[in-house]
């Protein structure tokens, strides 16, 4: 059953936020292997790491909703192969900030998935956020259109998936969430991967190691996150990835922020903020 805690969601969920930034920093360094095959390794990690923990603390392997479970964990494998498409593409801090339109889109879905009530005011913020992205798009020579679009289309699968993890807290372990992705992305993932196979080397083991041991985290505690509070309250905190991007791409990767980006990422900053306190102040609940 779903259990109503506020101050350890928001916690899980920056745990969340910054297990995110290390692996995105993690497949930005693996640029040169393919996506499959990243993903790939990425499944294999995860399911050593899940299976494990679920083994270990006899939760049940298969789960009670099995439909749900396959259904999220197909929602999730597009999501993250077009999110590691666009992380190998683009400049770090565009990646990310397309990626965090999920939240919007949770919240979105939600109203319909989850019945959560949904103000038009947070309408008016979330197309506040598309067209900050879309002078990010629009106007940034480094940003591909195709490749803004697998952004946006990778951010509504990971919204997507949010919702059925909810869904799936009233009937699942949020491991064996967690567990289905890697059960099913790793067959699927196997033969595009002996197609394409690039023969990581030792450094990019290190790399590859990281990005599956952080992406466990990532989608943990994400689960554990939104099963403990609405979406609309929870997901909004996963923005602190926006600031931790733009670190990241700029002190790692020494890529610099063009007045495009600057301005995308403040438009889509603001909205952000705007949907934060109103959500907050209005103090929206399930119903």
């Amino acid at each position: 059953m779903l259990k109503h805690n506020p101050g350890k969601a928001a916690l899980f969920m920056i745990i969340a936020t910054i297990s995110a930034t290390i692996m995105q920093v993690c497949v930005k360094f693996l640029a040169h292997i393919p996506v499959v095959e990243l993903i790939f390794f990425r499944s294999i990690i995860s399911l050593l790491l899940s299976g494990s923990y679920i083994i270990r603390n006899r939760i049940p392997v298969w789960g009670n909703n099995k439909k749900l479970l396959v259904i999220r964990a197909l929602a999730g494998v597009f999501a993250l192969t077009l999110f590691f498409l666009t992380l190998q593409k683009l400049p770090l801090a565009s990646a990310i900030t397309l990626q965090y339109l999920s939240p919007f889109f949770s919240v979105l879905l939600g109203r319909f998935i989850l019945k959560e009530k949904f103000k038009k005011l947070q309408l008016f913020f979330f197309l506040m956020a598309i067209f900050g992205i879309a002078i990010m798009g629009a106007f940034d020579e480094r940003i591909p259109f195709i490749y803004a679009v697998m952004g946006v289309v990778a951010a509504f699968f990971a919204g997507l998936a949010y919702n059925f993890i909810r869904l799936l807290g009233k009937t699942d372990h949020p491991m064996t969430a967690v567990f289905y992705f890697p059960l099913l992305a790793t067959p699927v993932m196997a033969i595009p991967t002996y197609l394409q196979w690039v023969t990581p080397s030792l450094t990019d083991i290190f790399w590859i190691i990281g990005m599956g041991v952080f992406t466990q985290f990532l989608q943990y505690y994400t689960a554990k996150s939104v099963q403990s509070d609405t979406l609309s309250q929870v997901t909004i905190i996963k923005y602190l990835g926006i600031v931790f991007g733009i670190t990241a791409g700029w002190f790692i990767f020494n890529e610099s922020l063009s007045m495009e980006n600057i301005a995308g990422i403040t438009i889509v900053t603001i909205a952000v903020i705007g949907n934060y306190f109103f959500v907050t102040q209005k103090k929206i609940k399930p119903e």
